[in-house]
């Protein structure tokens, strides 16, 4: 007689839709197009490359969302669109009907959600639970930030039983979402990577001069350059630490690339301090690889970072870097060297630190020679998307329904 975790087992497996291709179906559970996008069209991309099928699943709502859908249709993924996913006020049950419907029509072998928030995205984790779908797994881009409320980790807690595994970005976030609860035995890490071939990183001085007169950017002085014009990526951090590093380095200039409402205030910010015309607000760049080399050096003043995608971009471009220790640097500079590290919120240091470095280009080149190694052989998107792929596979994707039943019997008594 079966033991009573084979019976479940065997049940689970009755219920299993069948799966009529090697496909998968990658979530954005997401209200924007940044770096968590950026990754899931990465992996997209690649597994079409080897002709495994993908319907990339994307919210409706605004006009970075619409983008993304074109981005993976031009990728030659099929599209499928939702309701909104996130943030905010939606419609729960609705979204809930409405991806259950659509997993029952794909019938993938795989769902792949990539969740900005660990809260967030829980009717979509229950969609792929409900419609049985083989392989389940969620990435996480973001550490917890703020202590969960009790009803917030009740929630996580469920969704984290409807998937096979957890992908966080970095050790440090690894362990941050460990720490909050999560199952460890579930929690992998995956880092982010770039690929460096996308990233504009050689540049003739004429061809720089002209990118700058199209940015609206001195032509001859150092600048730095940080990105994301929000709170949480360390804008308002970033200006003040600009009025600090103007005051020690006279010929240095600071650009912002990035949109949103609170550029008018950071706008109004460098005016009160008396350095508007050394701080350049760019906007959104959807060029931003390509126009790195027009930059001295990158700035990440994060609050908070699972692994910036950014970061890894700029560091394939060349860029030396001021940053704050932030979840992913660790493992970008283990030994803490390729960079200049300040304390999150310390704007004295982060100016100091960015005055310094603007002003030295000897420290510059030696920076920018190890963090570009660093990045361009360990932290590269082919080597994200193999791990992703052995992770699939290892789970029993792409492999005879015996088998996968068989691994998930495995998987299920090591949970």
């Amino acid at each position: 007689m079966l033991a009573a975790e084979d019976r479940r087992a065997a049940v689970a497996a009755k219920r299993l839709l069948p799966v009529s291709q090697r496909s998968v179906a990658q979530v954005a559970v997401t209200g924007s197009r940044a770096g968590t996008e950026q990754v899931l069209l990465d992996v997209t991309a690649r597994l079409i490359r080897e002709e495994i099928p993908v319907t990339v699943i994307v919210p409706t709502g605004t006009a970075l969302l619409e983008r993304l859908a074109e981005e993976a249709a031009a990728c030659g993924a099929a599209v499928a669109r939702v309701a909104p996913l996130y943030p905010g006020k939606r419609d729960h049950w609705g979204n809930l009907r409405q991806l259950v419907s659509i997993f029952h029509r794909l019938r993938p072998a795989v769902v792949h959600y990539h969740i900005p928030r660990a809260f967030s995205g829980f009717e979509a984790v229950m969609a792929g639970y409900l419609a049985r779908v083989p392989v389940r797994i969620r990435t996480d881009q973001n550490p917890i930030f703020w202590p969960p409320t009790r009803a917030q980790r009740l929630r996580l807690a469920i969704a984290d039983r409807m998937v096979d595994r957890i992908v966080l970005v970095s050790t440090d976030n690894r362990q941050n979402h460990v720490q909050f609860g999560r199952p460890e035995r579930r929690c992998v890490m995956i880092p982010n990577g770039v690929d460096p071939t996308s990233v504009a990183c050689v540049m003739s001085p004429e061809a720089r001069r002209r990118l700058r007169l199209r940015l609206n950017l001195p032509a001859h002085s150092p600048i730095a350059v940080m990105v994301g014009a929000n709170v949480r990526k360390g804008a308002v951090d970033y200006v003040k630490a600009a009025a600090v590093a103007c005051a020690l380095a006279p010929g240095l200039h600071h650009a912002i690339v990035g949109g949103g409402p609170l550029v008018a205030e950071l706008q109004q910010m460098a005016r009160g301090l008396g350095i508007a015309e050394r701080v350049h607000f760019l906007g959104q760049l959807v060029d931003l690889r390509q126009v790195l080399p027009a930059f001295d050096l990158f700035v990440l003043p994060s609050h908070y970072e699972g692994l910036a995608l950014t970061m890894l971009e700029a560091l394939a471009a060349g860029l030396p870097m001021v940053a704050t220790r932030v979840d992913g640097v660790s493992d970008v500079f283990p030994d803490a060297r390729g960079a200049l590290l300040v304390d999150r919120y310390d704007t004295e240091s982060l100016g100091a630190a960015i005055a310094r470095l603007g002003s030295d280009a000897e420290l510059r080149a030696q920076l920018s020679a190890i963090s570009q190694e660093r990045v361009t052989s360990a932290f590269t998107t082919d080597a994200t998307y193999q791990r992703y792929r052995a992770l699939y596979q290892d789970l029993g994707a792409f492999i005879p329904d015996s088998s996968r039943r068989s691994r998930r019997r495995s998987t299920s008594r090591d949970d």
